[in-house]
């Protein structure tokens, strides 16, 4: 038998709408009487592992679309009534346009949702690169800062020693290639 999947939001919803169909799902869910529903000791007689395999989805129709799944009617015995009545109402799901019509969309809607994801995870890695680059430009520009910052204070040195030594700024300027200037503000 070939019925509405229950995994969708617009069947699980139209399955939650029975009293009765929802009464049985939530009860094997909580292993327990729901307290805003009016349970019989008799009606909850399905298990948990019973009632959860008609959301098994490698029982969809890969074929065609995950809309529908593959249920075998002889696994589910004909007088457990609830179970019947779950089933049935999963088939009714499946031949309603507005249900299909509603599984429609949130197929749409998911495919959307995983595009954007699928970008969102695109351009976080694109980030993740543009910030390596700026760290290692970073490390060069610091390394470059620290080379500057030696060859300065040697530099410095030698305006200093050539100073001392006599030689007026001028020349000092001449010998090192240095404007006077910046032999007069490391002089300092």
């Amino acid at each position: 038998m070939e019925v509405a999947n229950p995994i969708y939001d617009a069947v699980f919803k139209y399955l939650m709408e029975d009293d009765r169909v929802a009464r049985t799902i939530l009860g094997a869910l909580l292993k327990k009487a729901v307290t805003s529903v009016e349970m019989r000791p008799h009606e909850y007689s399905n298990s948990l592992d019973e009632i959860l395999s008609i959301f098994d989805q490698s029982q969809t129709n890969a074929d065609t679309n995950d809309h529908t799944i593959f249920i075998d009617e002889a696994r589910y015995a004909e007088e457990d009534a609830e179970m019947q009545r779950i089933l049935r109402r999963l088939l009714m799901a499946a031949v309603s346009s507005d249900i299909r019509q509603d599984m429609n969309v949130e197929d749409e809607y998911y495919s959307y949702l995983e595009q954007k994801e699928t970008e969102v995870m695109m351009k976080d890695r694109i980030i993740a690169q543009q910030d390596a680059q700026l760290s290692e430009k970073d490390a060069q520009l610091s390394e470059k800062d620290a080379q500057l910052s030696q060859k300065e204070a040697q530099l410095r040195t030698s305006i200093r020693l050539l100073l001392d030594a006599g030689l007026p700024p001028e020349k000092v300027s001449e010998s090192l290639a240095v404007d006077i200037d910046t032999i007069m503000t490391l002089s300092e």
